[in-house]
């Protein structure tokens, strides 16, 4: 089972334009080895390695501590430990993903899912270190809130009226589903916990701006295509620097060169000629 479970993985990296699922199983991945690894560790009593481990991949709210370990900008989505949490983040990045990846293609969803967990994380360090209200809490960020955010955004950007059928509900929008969910993370800023609501909301402002950015008829879209359009092709001409005296001096001296090697021919045969006289009478029958 494992040999098919590697050779499963394998298969899927080494697929060009693959990305939704890479980035699923690397999820995927993080979590089973993260969960394996606290199993062993608490087991063998090293609980609080474990949990070092997590505080060093997880993005702190403080600045200065942030500084001490800059890489957690990067590593914080990657990190989760809630196992119901994780799997339903990937179910909906699973269904939300087709829709990116049908648009825009690929990469462009993997630098969707990078950057919404950027922007989530950047929006979370600015709001604990600049705002008053969240400023003197020790708290740390983990999971891929942001990326997940800003994937829902850009597909119900992408395609508002694609529908889900909700238990007692019946079918509604996408768009308005994640309308809703925005809304529920603005109006959670102010509740016990939020960390993850800030990081939903840079992720949905990234997306929003990164499916305009893409598709979207806006200024600064605009102002980068004039600014990296090309240069016209500059136009070359030449001009004869030779004056009509000078040709005019120099075709009888060309005519009797040619007259000399026409009386060679006759008298010695072509063989006879040097290169230059052959280069001459070739030049002079075009």
């Amino acid at each position: 089972m494992m040999s098919e479970l590697v050779y499963f993985v394998r298969t899927h990296f080494q697929r060009s334009e693959n990305g939704l699922m890479q980035v699923l199983l690397l999820n995927a991945l993080s979590f089973f080895a993260l969960l394996l690894l606290k199993i062993v560790l608490v087991v063998a009593g090293y609980e609080a390695a474990y949990t070092a481990l997590c505080q060093s991949l997880a993005l702190p709210a403080s600045w200065s501590a942030y500084l001490q370990q800059p890489w957690a900008l990067l590593t914080h989505f990657w990190v989760h430990v809630s196992f119901f949490d994780t799997l339903w983040g990937l179910l909906l990045l699973h269904t939300l993903g087709q829709v990116v990846v049908h648009r825009l293609g690929s990469r462009h969803f993997v630098a969707l899912y990078l950057l919404g967990g950027l922007a989530g994380g950047l929006l979370f360090l600015l709001l604990y270190n600049l705002a008053p209200y969240f400023q003197g809490t020790t708290v740390s960020l983990l999971g891929f809130s942001g990326s997940l955010y800003a994937v829902m955004v850009a597909a119900a950007m992408l395609a508002p009226q694609f529908s889900f059928s909700l238990f007692l509900l019946g079918p509604l929008r996408l768009k308005y589903i994640v309308g809703f969910l925005v809304l529920l993370a603005l109006a959670s800023l102010l509740g016990a916990e939020p960390a993850a609501s800030i990081a939903h909301l840079g992720g949905a402002l990234l997306g929003y701006v990164y499916v305009q950015w893409c598709e979207g008829d806006v200024w600064w879209r605009r102002y980068w295509a004039r600014f990296r359009r090309p240069r016209k092709d500059l136009k070359v001409t030449y001009r004869n620097t030779v004056s009509w005296v000078e040709k005019k001096h120099k075709a009888p001296v060309e005519e009797a060169n040619l007259d000399h090697i026409l009386d060679k021919v006759a008298a010695s045969g072509y063989e006879s000629l040097t290169s230059a006289e052959k280069q001459q009478l070739f030049n002079a029958g075009q």
